[in-house]
Order: structure tokens, then C-alpha cells, then sequence
């Protein structure tokens, strides 16, 4: 089906009430490191049961919106792109300006928080990915306080000595193949089997 927000593909697996088991994997690319001045030019979510059955996933390349007005240089001053951060994700500034406008993203992330419930799970998502969707929703005055599992704690809890605790490395570790590396959607579906790896017996 197509999402009446953002004309991406919304690809359902099958439906589902509300749980606390569900899981809602989660990564982003950002054009820099500073939440507050630069954009988050990509989001994909994939949500599962507490069984790690896909229930559904979207993603979406975000168009520019405004700073924070506290780091506001000027009224309406947009977020900046850091050309080493893009030339990681390689994403580009004509996807960005083609993509979804942040707002109707904001709501679109808001509306699957409060349906599916549940906690994100990501890899460095304490300290990366959750700080910069609870300021993302912010901005839009969604207000929420993610509830974080982050496979790079659970790695490092791990007894398994690892070269180091690198999503990539832990993937090579673990087999998992991860043919869109840097992309959220790729990044995300590798962190499942991550997770799906970290936590089984």
C-alpha cells in the first residue's frame, strides 16, 4: 500500500494489535554530528513482535527544515549538509530536496510510535540515533521519551572478544550481509540480525 503522507511504499506484512513486545528498529543518516544545527537526511523503521516477525517498515529521505531556533544565525535559517558526513551516506542534495517534507515525516514516525508501542533498537542508539529522533520530533512538538535498546551495549556486554564494536565489524563477526551500507534502511535491517544474533541463545 502506498502511505497517504509521504507517497513511499509502506510494506505490510501482516496486521497486529499493540504490544509491549513489539520492537521498532531504527536508523537514521544525518549531514553532520550537531542535532541541533545540522539535517537528518534519512530514516527507516522496521517493527517487529517480540518474536522478531516483520509486522511492517517505511523510510523516508527528509527535505531540509529549520534549525533549532536557539542556533538560529538568521529567522528561518535551515539545517546544514556537512560534505564529509554526505559523502559517507552518499545521499545527495537533489534527493534531499526531492524528498518528504520533515513534518509530515515527524507525524508519520509519530503515528507508528503510538500504534505499535514498544522499544527502539539500534546500534549506537543511546547515544546517536535516539537523542536525534526525540530532537527531530521535537521540533515538530511531538514529545517523547524513546525507551532505547542499543546492540552496541549489548556487544560490549557480550564475553565475545571483538576486533572492536563497529556495526560493520560485528556483521563481518556474525555473517550478515549488508549490501547498503550507510543507508537507514540497509543499516536497519542488518541491525535485526544483529540483534536477532546478540540475543539468542
Amino acid at each position: 500500500m502506498r502511505s497517504p503522507v509521504h507517497g513511499i511504499r509502506v510494506h505490510i506484512i501482516r496486521n497486529t494489535t499493540m504490544t509491549k513486545e513489539n520492537l521498532i528498529f531504527l536508523d537514521i543518516e544525518t549531514g553532520g554530528f550537531s542535532k541541533k544545527k545540522n539535517g537528518i537526511c534519512e530514516i527507516a523503521i522496521i517493527i517487529t513482535d517480540g518474536d522478531l516477525k516483520e509486522i511492517c517498515s517505511d523510510q523516508w529521505i527528509v527535505k531540509p527544515y529549520e534549525r533549532c531556533p536557539s542556533v538560529q544565525e538568521q529567522l528561518g535559517q535551515l539545517v546544514s549538509y556537512n560534505p564529509e558526513a554526505m559523502a559517507v551516506n552518499g545521499i545527495s542534495m537533489e534527493e534531499i530536496e526531492n524528498g518528504c517534507e520533515a513534518k509530515q515525516v515527524a507525524c508519520s514516525i509519530w503515528a507508528y510510535l503510538n500504534k505499535y508501542g514498544g522499544k527502539v533498537v539500534g546500534h549506537n542508539a543511546k547515544s546517536f540515533d535516539g537523542p536525534w529522533i526525540e530532537e527531530f520530533l521535537l521540533r515538530f512538538a511531538y514529545v517523547f521519551k524513546l525507551e532505547v535498546i542499543d546492540t552496541l551495549l549489548i556487544a560490549k556486554e557480550n564475553k565475545t572478544n571483538y576486533e572492536n564494536h563497529k556495526l560493520a565489524t560485528l556483521l563481518s563477526h556474525y555473517g550478515i550481509n549488508n549490501d547498503q551500507s550507510h543507508r537507514a534502511m540497509g543499516d536497519t535491517r542488518a541491525t535485526m540480525e544483529l540483534y536477532r544474533c546478540l540475543t539468542s541463545n
